[in-house]
């Protein structure tokens, strides 16, 4: 339906139990995103990715990885609202915190790339969400070099600029 889905990867990562990160962002169409803390570096939390599929028993493969991005998730200062506090801020941590920056760099594209992306037929599919994906990955800023996919990390951290500049390139657009 031309939906873009991003999910946090979860708060999981010290428990080592859980071997996945979190529903909905365990399914392949879906952008799983990790945390990482202020210095730069993936958060403790952060759930760990399965490289099998728990849903078709198949190995995950690029760019459908979970998690697939990382972005900053530890004391983000935002609105908050509670029954028991009457402050209209406050600190927060955690994966769900680091899709709002993914998502947001997500709306900027398709803002500005939204026809480049759907095509001639006008519609966003399946395979134009992958090759969202696939810019995504291959801008990622990554620590390792040798690992182009990390369990907890992703394929790196979020650069929005990169991905935009990556979605020129993959789309064609000039």
């Amino acid at each position: 339906a031309g939906i873009f889905v991003v999910a946090a990867a979860g708060n999981t990562g010290l428990d080592e139990e859980i071997t996945d990160v979190s529903i909905p962002a365990n399914i392949e169409g879906v952008i799983s995103v990790a945390a990482t803390s202020k210095n730069g570096n993936i958060w403790k939390n952060s759930a760990f990715g399965s490289t099998v599929d728990s849903y078709t028993g198949e190995e995950r493969l690029f760019p459908n990885q979970k998690p697939e991005i990382s972005a900053p998730g530890v004391r983000l200062y935002s609105t908050y609202s509670s029954d028991s506090d009457s402050s209209l801020y406050a600190y927060s941590s955690g994966t769900s915190d680091s899709t709002v920056l993914v998502t947001g760099a997500l709306a900027l594209i398709l803002e500005r790339y939204y026809e480049d992306i759907a095509g001639e037929d006008g519609k966003i599919d399946y395979s134009e969400i992958n090759r969202v994906k696939l810019a995504l990955a291959n801008s990622a800023i990554s620590d390792d070099q040798d690992m182009p996919h990390h369990p907890q990390k992703g394929y790196g951290k979020l650069n929005a600029i990169s991905w935009s500049d990556e979605i020129k390139i993959e789309f064609g657009v000039e």
